[in-house]
């Protein structure tokens, strides 16, 4: 079924994703992180300074501060950089070789020959993806049950995820949480905003009476509404929980949401990763890191699919 899915992508769509399966590596993730620590760092000694100079009532010194503050500023964000210039590439490419270049994406993760049927194609990524989330494969008798079960997994997983973040959040981060959130809702369309409503049977839609969803609804129970009414609304949910989650880990992106859809990015990010990466050696560790990222790709394409397919109309 996902992979029907992801033959219907538009074609702006198909570039995103391709976007993103060629820049996120193990090398730019940890080279935004290093960036953005510098930055960090770098932020924090320039503010030490001013206040320095304004308690010693020197604003000559603050303003020249500024100045180079300014002078010295750069762009931290690897990942997003690199994926809007990768998108600009693409752009140049006819809907046909980019449909190509999916494929090859496809077969190079499913780990086939580039001559396999799609069939076959398509029950090797699934197959990793229930690798990844620990899904006996030899107990499905049929392809579809076990890629629905993968689905509903993958779905669980996130929402689980999301509820642990939220739950962890300070005072002050719950509050940028939410006017994140309310900033992401803004974006949707109304037709989308709708779709979200109605998925969630919920009588209004707004940040609030979207964090309140997360929060009282059980993970089960939440999953299988989702699952349930598998439509564009209920990836729209997903999608706007994880992009405003994104943002406040300090990373944006500004090329639409199939990243900021996927579990990848909240991984990425998460201190285990790092904490890994610490250690890195002879290269190792960064193919083990690209294993598992590719791990988690096969689950995006399969919710990417599973999504895409459901939302379109049926005749």
């Amino acid at each position: 079924m996902f992979l029907a899915g992801l033959s219907t992508l538009s074609r702006e769509e198909l570039i995103l994703l391709l976007a993103q399966m060629k820049v996120m590596d193990s090398w730019n993730i940890v080279n935004t992180g290093i960036q953005r620590t510098a930055h960090i760092v770098k932020r924090r000694a320039f503010e030490a300074v001013q206040l320095a100079a304004e308690r010693f009532r020197k604003p000559e010194i603050g303003a020249k501060i500024e100045e180079f503050n300014a002078k010295t500023e750069w762009n931290f964000d690897v990942v997003s950089h690199k994926i809007e210039q990768e998108i600009k590439t693409l752009s140049q490419l006819s809907t046909l070789e980019l449909q190509v270049r999916l494929r090859m994406n496809l077969v190079e993760l499913a780990k086939v020959d580039r001559t396999v049927k799609d069939v076959a194609l398509a029950n090797a990524i699934v197959h990793r993806a229930a690798k990844t989330l620990k899904i006996d494969v030899r107990l499905y008798l049929d392809a579809g049950s076990l890629e629905e079960d993968v689905a509903t997994a993958i779905v669980t997983g996130m929402i689980t995820e999301l509820k642990k973040k939220l739950a962890s959040l300070s005072p002050e981060e719950r509050q940028k949480f939410e006017d994140l959130l309310r900033q992401e809702v803004a974006r949707l369309t109304e037709s989308d905003r709708e779709a979200l409503r109605r998925a969630l049977g919920l009588d209004s839609l707004t940040a609030t009476t979207l964090l309140t969803f997360l929060k009282t609804t059980s993970t089960v129970v939440a999953t299988q509404l989702l699952i349930s009414s598998f439509s564009f609304g209920a990836y729209l949910f997903l999608t706007t929980f994880i992009r405003a989650t994104s943002l406040l880990l300090g990373i944006t992106f500004s090329f639409g949401t199939y990243m900021a859809a996927t579990s990848t990015l909240a991984f990425l990010l998460s201190a285990p990763f790092f904490l890994i990466m610490a250690g890195v050696s002879g290269g190792a560790l960064l193919r083990k890191a690209d294993t598992r990222i590719d791990d988690e790709f096969a689950k995006v394409l399969v919710l990417v699919g599973r999504s895409k397919i459901s939302s379109t109309p049926h005749p």
